[in-house]
């Protein structure tokens, strides 16, 4: 659970406070952390945090057929919520 929060620090990425674990900081150099402390945001699902980075986050090719096979073997169910149009 530490792996996540330490790779977000070293790419000096905000961790979500919503996330499991904590920087592994016994692996890295100190001046590093002093240089580089962790920052936080209260999660990285937030459309808006998403949008900020530029990216198209979670809008991997293939993403629609991988879960469908997950849904197909029973790993997980139903499918996501459709966004109502105003």
């Amino acid at each position: 659970m530490d792996i996540a929060p330490t790779v977000l620090n070293l790419a000096l990425l905000p961790l979500g406070r919503d996330m499991h674990g904590n920087v592994l900081e016994s692996i890295l150099d100190e001046e590093f952390l002093r240089s580089h402390p962790a920052t936080y945001v209260e999660t990285h699902d937030d459309p808006e945090w998403i949008a900020s980075r530029g990216t198209d986050a979670g809008k991997v090719p293939g993403t629609e057929e991988r879960l469908e096979q997950l849904r197909s073997l029973g790993y997980i169910e139903g499918r996501p919520a459709e966004k109502e149009k105003p």
